[in-house]
């Protein structure tokens, strides 16, 4: 883009309001008249939608509303200008759909700012692209979903309680059972109601030393139930952020039963703590095989057993992998495999969705343990599938060394802990599958460049870049300013007389050089600059803290002629290319780097 079209185009009528300070705007804006033509549009704006500013202005703002709401629009519009005296003169926020030039529609959030002038009554439009925050959003809506899920299958009673005004914001199927009352009846719900009359200042008390505390468990507590009675409960709690507010989840285990019953309750408690523990590290940990260890290791813990593992299905589909664990021998894990069929446990498991228990090894007549498994002392275990039977990723298994009676909470805690592992496995194989395509259409992108200009332009990390400069001549001239120009060639030119003193055409390295020490200056207000020799070649690095060049942009910057944004090194890389023998390129954000390069017998 030339200086002309860089510069903030002046406004034509006066709105009370400075063009450069609309410039200056991170937002995209445009200013519409009341016939619904745009007046205005500013730098944001261009990038937004991909038009120059100069196809828009003038233009109806229905150029850039989706066809099927032009009509409502243009409606709405004339419905707007007709009562300007009834406008609110405050901006006023809208969610709304736009059009690029490319035809693609965004969400957008529109804020309308009535301006009076002589000219009449204009509105200030600022469009916000709403693209990201929506994937955003949707991404918190699937985790606010399974968090839900998870609580509503608890068997414990759970409850949701807004910290700020002590009440009950929410409560699971397991909450009603337990008050013998409905959701509705429970939602808004003070917290003191929960308690017995003659109990609420000691209940009170503890609940709140639970509360401040942000974790913990407290004992001795009683909640009275919609029919009269007192049930002691044990409660579980944690404060957590959720919608931003502070909220305290707190579980309620009803230990008025045996001491049996009470300790099963007190288990299942600790595995639903730890699946909502492992559903959350599912959702910060993007390292697949630190994931897997920890699930491995929590399954280990919760159900006090001494080996855990999490087998991979191999490509050929006959054999699993060790993949993670824990208790197993030193170099078991990342190595050993186990046959799937129908004779082992693992292969066992891969056919059906439900988990599979073994209670103990020696009756066990659905499959023989495996040579690892008696290595091990293993006398009983669980096992549950990761993914479902039609792709399955693998198996999640616990062993004992004793012989346990392993209950049905305890494989479904098992198979809890699977599904949390596979949806994070998706995940992971869906973000690598985006990062493998983008690392593709990039070396396309470089593969095209070499093969367009006869491979003089080499795009390279910064790592390959400074591999391929020579011998250091001389020191590195820092650059300040432009004034600094002018040294700088000088001070090129005479290094490289001296390096070499025939042949080497000065003035075309100097003058490549020059371009590549002003876009160094013009887009991060400073540069360094060293020749180097590279056997019979001349070398200069340049290299600039800028904000470098956008990767989409590069065949544009590189190969047009003309062609210039903030982003990229303009019209300079054609008179670089044509000097130049070869160009070599590395940049991102706040690290660009030039090597040029010219033989010594350069025409």
């Amino acid at each position: 883009m030339s200086d002309e079209t860089d510069q903030a185009p002046s406004l034509s009528m006066d709105f009370n309001i400075s063009a450069h300070l609309l410039e200056m705007s991170p937002d995209p804006i445009v200013l519409v008249d009341k016939a619904g033509i745009i007046v205005f549009a500013n730098a944001e704006s261009e990038k937004l939608f991909g038009y120059h500013r100069a196809e828009i202005v003038e233009e109806p703002i229905n150029k850039l509303v989706p066809e099927r709401f032009q009509e409502h629009h243009l409606s709405s519009c004339n419905g707007y200008f007709k009562t300007p005296n009834k406008q609110p003169m405050r901006p006023v926020h809208l969610d709304a759909f736009a059009v690029r030039r490319n035809g693609a529609e965004i969400p957008v959030q529109v804020t309308l700012a009535p301006i009076k002038s002589r000219a009449g009554l204009v509105v200030m439009t600022t469009i916000r692209d709403l693209s990201e925050r929506r994937s955003t959003e949707a991404s918190l809506r699937v985790s606010e979903r399974k968090y839900r899920k998870l609580i509503e299958a608890a068997n414990d009673a759970i409850f949701v309680i807004d910290l700020d005004r002590l009440v009950v914001s929410e409560a699971n199927e397991s909450a009603e059972r337990l008050l013998g009352l409905g959701r509705k009846e429970i939602s808004e719900m003070p917290v003191s109601a929960l308690w017995p009359p003659a109990e609420r200042d000691r209940c009170g008390r503890l609940f709140t030393e639970l509360s401040d505390g942000g974790r913990g468990i407290a004992t001795g507590l009683c909640v009275r139930t919609s029919d009269g009675r007192d049930v002691p409960v044990e409660v579980s709690a944690t404060t957590l952020e959720l919608n931003e507010k502070r909220v305290l989840q707190a579980i309620f285990r009803d230990i008025s039963v045996t001491e049996a019953a009470r300790e099963a309750l007190a288990k299942r408690a600790r595995q639903q703590a730890a699946i909502a523990q492992m559903g959350q590290r599912a959702l910060a940990e993007r390292d697949i095989d630190k994931l897997m260890s920890e699930i491995a290791a929590q399954a280990a813990r919760t159900l006090n057993v001494e080996y855990s593992k999490v087998l991979e299905l191999q490509p050929d589909d006959n054999s699993l992998l060790l993949r993670a664990g824990v208790g197993w021998k030193k170099g078991l894990v990342g190595r050993a495999t186990v046959p799937n069929d129908a004779g082992s446990q693992a292969g066992y498991t891969l056919q059906f969705e439900d988990p599979v228990i073994v209670n103990d090894v020696a009756k066990e007549e659905r499959f023989a343990p495996l040579e690892i498994l008696v290595e091990h002392g293993v006398k009983s275990g669980i096992s549950a599938i990761i993914g479902s039977p039609a792709e399955p990723f693998g198996v999640l298994g616990i062993h004992s060394r004793e012989r346990r009676t392993f209950t049905e909470d305890d494989a479904n805690f098992l198979q809890a802990m699977a599904n949390v592992l596979a949806g994070s496995i998706d995940r992971n194989l869906a973000e690598e599958s985006l990062l493998t395509k983008d690392r593709e259409i990039r070396q396309t992108y470089i593969d095209v460049f070499a093969a367009v200009t006869g491979g003089k332009l080499i795009i390279l990390s910064k790592e390959e870049l400074l591999d391929s400069i020579g011998r250091p001549l001389g020191k590195a001239f820092e650059l300040a300013s432009y004034e600094d120009l002018a040294p700088a060639r000088a001070e090129l030119k005479r290094e490289l007389s001296k390096e070499f003193p025939e042949n080497l055409n000065l003035e075309e390295m100097t003058s490549a050089t020059g371009e590549a020490l002003a876009n160094a200056v013009k887009h991060s207000g400073s540069g360094r600059m060293r020749a180097f020799r590279s056997d019979g070649n001349a070398q200069v690095m340049i290299e600039d803290a800028g904000p470098g060049i956008d990767f989409s942009l590069l065949p544009k910057a590189t190969l047009m002629a003309g062609f210039s944004t903030k982003q990229t090194l303009g019209i300079g890389f054609n008179i670089m290319l044509e000097l130049c023998d070869r160009l070599m390129l590395s940049t991102k954000p706040g690290d660009t780097t030039v090597l040029l390069e010219m033989s010594a017998d350069h025409p």
